[in-house]
Parts: C-alpha cells; structure tokens; sequence
C-alpha cells in the first residue's frame, strides 16, 4: 500500500471508497481509476465481477475486499459454500495487494443489501458462525500457522456449547 494513499490532511487513519457505491454510472474498472485518482484507498466488493488482471494493471491501491462469493456463517450448507468461495477469494486478495477481507453473515447482492436476509439470528446460528470462523484453523488455510485458529477458538466455542442450553447446540459440526 503506498504510504501517502487514503491520507488526508486532518485525518489520522487512511480513507477508502467503495467502488460499488461511487460512479455507479461508469464501468467497474473506471470507477476504481477515479477512486484511486482521488486519493483514496479502493474497496471492492463482489470481486468476481471485475477483469482481475486489469484490476492489478491498474496501479489502484485496495484496502478491502468481500472474502468470499456465496455461502453463509451461520448454517453448515452455507458455511462450507462460504469457506470453499474464501479461498478462491484470498487468492485474488493476494494478486492485487488487498490486506484484509470482509465476511457477512449472509453475502451481499448487487444492490448491496443480502439475499437472503435473516429475520430472527437464533443461539444455535451465532455458534454455526463462530464454528465456521474457527475452521479456517483446522488445516483448510496454508497461510495460517498450524493450528494458531483452532487454539484460540476451541476454549471459547467448547465452553459456550458445554454450558449452553440452546436447543440444537449439540448439532454443530467440529
């Protein structure tokens, strides 16, 4: 990241734009031009909708991206659809420089709102989600140190489902 990029006279942390918000009525490519031409750091959301090779020619500097394509936290169909679209995502993160990704509970759509939204967030879906952030640990990322995710998360997740008394807790996946 260049180290004047998303600095700004009076602001003591770096500035990005969404890409997706801005200039919505130019191509995606143009609009990170513009973003990065301003001076601000670029955030991309649905990455798979960009020419990532362009996107790397650009020269734009990236602060964030979305971490996945589909998929879900909180359920374990969703999970693992999220956890197999991350890695392809940490992937095209690694080709443009972007130093940090987004993951949300249920995606967003192209008009930035989930597809599929939730209506009630049950124990059971916040322990599924705490599981599915936990797994990358279990040996599914190479780039984390061996087992570094599955020390921190176990203590916590065992001890919530040990003493939970939430119907189904016993159905998350290790």
């Amino acid at each position: 990241m260049s180290a004047d990029k998303g600095r700004f006279s009076g602001v003591s942390f770096p500035l990005a734009a969404s890409s997706e918000m801005l200039f919505v009525d130019l191509p995606p490519l143009e609009r990170v031009r513009r973003i990065d031409a301003a001076g601000f750091l670029v955030e991309i959301w649905d990455w798979t909708r960009y020419d990532i090779d362009a996107l790397a020619a650009s020269g734009a500097t990236f602060s964030s991206m979305t971490g996945y394509v589909r998929g879900r936290l909180a359920d374990r169909d969703g999970a693992d659809e999220l956890l197999t679209t991350a890695r392809k995502s940490v992937a095209v993160a690694k080709r443009l420089g972007v130093p940090r990704l987004n993951l949300h509970g249920t995606g967003l759509g192209g008009d930035g709102l989930p597809p599929r939204p939730a209506t009630e967030v049950t124990g059971v879906m916040w322990l599924q989600a705490g599981d599915t952030l936990c797994r990358p640990g279990r040996g599914s990322r190479r780039d984390l140190r061996a087992g570094e995710s599955e020390r921190r998360c176990r203590p916590s997740w065992r001890a919530v489902r040990q003493g939970s008394r939430m119907p189904g807790a016993d159905r998350i996946r290790r």
